[in-house]
């Protein structure tokens, strides 16, 4: 019902039915005809040539002619209603096919980031390779042939009874015993076919993550491990698929053999009424009755690899129909903010309590902490404390239990998604995320300045990564590799530094930005940090703690709440303090060099003031 909807809904299948209608009926008149006209050449014309006005050949003038008209008018109809019937059933398939696509697409893309955390990736290719590459094809071609069918199957009945109408004694038992083999097939082919559907995710799964771990995979020696296992899963796959070809083959056997019975009674009935059935109706009821063979494996194989295909079909639709993320837009809240929000970006925390998924226990648990405007703030703690959740709440990557989180005293809860990601904050994650293609659509994915290369350039130049750039064949229209593979990752995260520049954000978060880079680049993307986002207010979670110890202030979670807060100097002073602890576990020269870092960081700022 969902795919006859999509395909254009009754507008659309009316006139299809009325294809078929007009085809079976200029292919059995056709028969019909050919029937008359063999009558007629016996000199025996049928009552469809005398209503014609057409007698026996010899005393028709004309001869042969005026039925080879008739006959050819019915193939030519027959033939242009059978490309209508085509032509219109792929149409609504395309049409079909597109929109349940686009509904897909949008429905995983509108998912919350919980969905991403539980699917595992293979599934959702599968989704979005297999499952619809089988609505876009072979669901379309595989119910054309079930409706081709069931009007074949339903012209050839009407053909055989037309001529001899004892043959139903025979048929109705024979028509039972197809309904049970029929439903024998169907219980076990559909759950076959299920299964094998449900077997390749895991291979596809599989073959992803080799090929994106291969360097890993090699340099443990795990190779061997992982081919086994690929082994082990084409296996479960392949004996999915070959139980659902032995399925097919129980069937045919036995439909074959349905069919020759089917045959037999029409032979026999034309035999037994030899005295009043024409010798061209009889040799077209036996015609139809081997035809009916051939139909009824069609009947039952089309309707089954159609139910089959319709699991992909299912798949499809169960995804378009998952809980999508709070809306992008809120025109009545996000009409108030002005074109200026946020103007200062001035962060509040007030008892945020959140949860990834309800079974689980709060990642942030009361979690409160106000940043005043242009502060920069460290935010360290214990693996599991809960700091990335903190970028998450920001960014309502998940939406809150209690709480509120507010930007400029505007409450994030209450703005569309789009206002909250794409005016108030921006962020750079501790993996780069680059684009493939032209290097300007990695800096600037949406087009804003599209016309205008100068703003590209600054922030380049400001990252110290214009060279990098125009050392590129085509500059800003050079090609990057698939994730940016031709530049390091240092590179990498200061291009995705220059596009956080570009934006101009009044806040900034850095998610462990600098936790996979090394030290030179590190203390390369700080100093950008320091001298061109002055005014802008920075959350850093930070690996390396001596990235923060310059900062404004330093938070430290643990257990998902905020410990402590303070000058990194000061609580560095307070042996017993959170940060101490932190310090202290490095131990060494490391941990004095941290406290001195902290002290000339505060004097430094001392002096300024």
């Amino acid at each position: 019902r969902a795919w006859v909807a999509a395909a254009g809904g009754l507008s659309w299948l009316l006139p299809e039915l009325l294809f078929f209608v007009f085809e079976r009926l200029t292919y059995v008149g056709g028969d019909y005809w050919l029937s008359a006209w063999t009558s007629a050449s016996a000199g025996a014309p049928s009552a469809l040539a005398g209503a014609f006005g057409l007698g026996a050949v010899e005393a028709t003038a004309g001869g042969q002619t005026q039925y080879l008209l008739a006959y050819v008018s019915f193939a030519l109809g027959n033939a242009l209603f059978a490309y209508a019937r085509t032509a219109f059933f792929a149409l609504g398939g395309a049409r079909a096919a597109a929109a349940l696509f686009r509904s897909l697409l949008h429905a995983v893309v509108r998912s919350p980031m919980a969905f991403f955390d539980v699917v595992p990736l293979g599934r959702l290719t599968a989704r979005l390779s297999y499952d619809t590459d089988t609505v876009d094809g072979p669901l379309v071609h595989k119910a054309l042939t079930v409706l081709a069918s069931f009007f074949w199957l339903a012209s050839g009945l009407a053909v055989i009874l037309g001529v001899v109408p004892h043959v139903a004694a025979a048929l109705l038992p024979l028509g039972l015993v197809f309904a049970l083999i029929h439903r024998a097939y169907l219980r076990s082919g559909v759950q076959l076919q299920r299964l094998f559907a449900s077997a390749h995710g895991p291979l596809a799964s599989h073959i992803e993550e080799s090929v994106a771990g291969g360097p890993t995979v090699r340099a443990f020696g795990a190779a061997p491990r992982f081919a086994a296992t690929l082994a082990r899963l084409n296996d479960d796959s392949t004996a999915a698929f070959i139980g659902f070809a032995a399925a097919g083959r129980w069937l045919a056997v036995r439909i074959e053999v349905l069919g020759a019975f089917v045959s037999a009674a029409v032979t026999l009935s034309c035999w037994l009424l030899a005295d009043s059935l024409s010798g061209s109706l009889a040799g077209l009821a036996v015609m139809w009755s081997f035809n009916l063979t051939i139909t009824l494996n069609f009947v039952v194989l089309s309707t089954s690899e159609l139910e089959s295909k319709g699991v992909s079909l299912e798949r499809v639709l169960q995804y378009t129909h998952l809980p999508p993320e709070a809306p992008l837009h809120r025109p009545a809240a996000d009409g108030t903010l002005g074109d200026a929000w946020p103007a200062a970006g001035a962060l509040t925390f007030d008892a945020v309590v959140l949860r990834y998924r309800p079974s689980l226990p709060p990642a942030l648990d009361g979690f409160s902490c106000a940043v005043a405007a242009g502060e920069k703030l460290g935010i360290v703690g214990r693996t599991g404390a809960g700091k990335s959740t903190i970028a998450a709440a920001l960014f309502r990557l998940v939406e809150l239990e209690r709480g509120t989180v507010s930007v400029d005293g505007v409450d994030l809860a209450t703005l569309g998604l789009a206002a909250v990601r794409g005016r108030a904050l921006a962020i750079v994650p501790q993996d780069p995320v680059l684009f493939s293609g032209a290097a300007r659509r990695s800096l600037d994915p949406l087009g804003e300045h599209a016309n205008d290369d100068a703003p590209l350039w600054a922030a380049l130049r400001q990252v110290q990564m214009a060279e990098a750039i125009t050392a590129l064949p085509g500059g800003l229209d050079g090609k990057l590799d698939e994730g940016g593979a031709n530049f390091s990752v240092g590179e990498r995260q200061l291009l995705c530094f220059a596009r956080a520049l570009l934006r101009r954000p009044k806040v900034l978060v850095l998610d462990e930005a600098t936790a996979s880079i090394d030290h030179a680049a590190d203390e390369r993307i700080q100093r950008v940090v320091r001298e061109e986002m002055a005014a802008t207010t920075l959350l850093t979670i930070a690996h390396r703690l001596h990235t923060v110890m310059d900062y404004d202030r330093v938070a430290v979670i643990a257990a998902g709440r905020c410990a402590e807060i303070g000058r990194p100097h000061e609580l560095l002073e307070q042996p017993s303090s959170q940060l101490s602890v932190l310090v202290d576990a490095i131990g060494g020269r490391a941990a004095a060099r941290l406290r001195d870092l902290a002290r000339e960081a505060a004097e430094a700022r001392a002096a300024g003031a």
